[in-house]
């Protein structure tokens, strides 16, 4: 909202401009702090609303006795090759005639600086601009800009770790036990503080403070929690007055402790079909929020498995546990990650799966039982042949009941039969001798003849 010195402004500059306004100017007002849209004061017959715009911005805030530059610019224009004024004119230290100045429309754009120093001129200050032709002295176009003077120097921090800047202006979200950059910046785009000597007292809401002449510290803290930040600042102007300007401002830090001590516990050993459970503990600043993944390596060194999350959990504690079944075997590597608002820490181990005892025995069980049931069917093939063997053999001997009494009745029998035994034990003998020597017998022509 507009002080009230600024519609006094306007309304003597309505009352005593020396140039009026024409009745076919095209005038449009473009505020730029206010956010007021561009409307049409005037209209030109034959002319679109709108047709000119005028935008003006200024590097505002000042601080009082520091020096404003204004910009403006200007589009579609009517006579684009016409030569064109900017007339400036503001309203400085209470006075109620305005402060006039002109530069020249070069390329569609003109500037002026203005300096503050007055008390009078504190808070929202208006500069007013007007457009007109040289030759005709036409205004074109009309608009205002609006700057904040202030009477403490306008300074902001920036806060990064790590290389990591906080993007937020009245927080930011730091670690413990890390040293934390803390720079001040000073808003001086006139350099009005360019040879100033500067202190900067710095009170970092813990209970330490600190005093430096440079805009940055480092500085660690070792408690998670939140903390007021405030810097005092005192510049002394190498002017003639020695002037003192000073400021300050305040700024809130959130630490947190990162995670730490990231642990695995469970079997690194198991057998497949198996559920494996494991739990992972760790320090830190909660909440935490953990991603499982397990990668599988065949024996091939081949991935079965993505490493992506399988499963992702917030935990209000730095613990959470995690089950898997095991469906074939392998080297499984089981990996965590833990996440808060202010690290990540990733902690990984690896699990070795077999077939089970069981499996194994009964598969060693089944071989044994195949060798006996081998060597068993081997012994009784072995022992049909044998004995198919010795019953053709036995086919061609015949069972005799030897009778060695004497007997006339039996003589012819019996003569018969050893006939008959000598022809089948032994082969024929060459001669009578070797026939008896094979009977141990010796040569007795007249036994021989008897029996026979």
């Amino acid at each position: 909202m507009m002080r009230f010195d600024t519609y006094m402004f306007v309304f003597i500059y309505l009352c005593f401009a020396i140039l009026p306004l024409s009745s076919s100017s095209v005038v449009q007002i473009v505020h730029e702090h206010e956010n007021i849209q561009p409307h049409n004061l005037n209209v030109e017959s034959g002319r679109k609303p709108g047709s000119i715009m005028l935008t003006i911005v200024n590097d505002g805030p000042t601080i009082l006795g520091a020096n404003t530059t204004y910009y403006a610019t200007v589009s579609s224009l009517p006579n684009p090759g016409a030569k064109y004024i900017c007339y400036w004119s503001e309203l400085k230290c209470g006075k109620l005639m305005p402060t006039w100045s002109t530069t020249e429309l070069i390329s569609n754009k003109c500037n002026t600086t203005s300096r503050y120093n007055c008390t009078q001129n504190l808070g929202d200050h208006t500069m007013l601009l007007r457009i007109l032709h040289k030759g005709s002295m036409k205004e074109i176009a009309t608009s205002i800009s609006t700057v904040e003077i202030t009477e403490y120097m306008n300074v902001k921090l920036s806060v990064q770790q790590d290389g990591t800047v906080c993007n937020t202006t009245d927080k930011c979200l730091v670690t413990t036990k890390k040293s934390v950059q803390m720079t001040v910046d000073i808003h001086d785009p006139s350099n009005f503080f360019k040879d100033a000597f500067i202190e900067y007292d710095w009170l970092y809401g813990d209970g330490n403070s600190e005093l430096s002449v440079e805009p940055m510290v480092l500085y660690n803290y070792s408690t998670p929690g939140s903390y007021e930040v405030q810097v005092n600042l005192t510049a002394f102007l190498q002017d003639e007055e020695r002037t003192e300007k000073s400021g300050y401002l305040t700024y809130y830090i959130d630490l947190l402790d990162a995670v730490s001590n990231l642990t695995i516990t469970g079997s690194s050993k198991t057998t497949v079909g198996s559920v494996g459970q494991y739990n992972v503990s760790c320090n830190g600043s909660v909440p935490v929020s953990f991603c499982w993944s397990m990668v599988h390596h065949t024996q091939d060194n081949s991935t079965i498995d993505n490493d992506t999350c399988i499963w992702t959990v917030s935990s209000p504690f730095c613990n959470d546990t995690f089950k898997y079944r095991f469906n074939t075997t392998g080297t499984y590597h089981l990996r965590v990650k833990a996440i808060n608002d202010v690290s990540l820490l990733i902690s990984e181990t690896s699990i070795d799966v077999k077939l089970a005892p069981v499996v194994a025995a009964s598969i060693t069980a089944g071989l044994v039982f195949g060798i006996l049931i081998g060597i068993i069917f081997s012994i009784v093939s072995i022992t049909i042949v044998v004995q198919s063997y010795r019953k053709d053999r036995m086919r061609h001997v015949e069972v005799a009941n030897f009778d060695f009494q004497r007997n006339e009745t039996n003589e012819s029998s019996l003569s018969n039969f050893a006939r008959r035994l000598r022809t089948m034990v032994t082969p024929p003998p060459s001669s009578r001798e070797e026939q008896l020597y094979l009977f141990g017998q010796k040569p007795n022509v007249a036994r021989e003849l008897d029996v026979l």
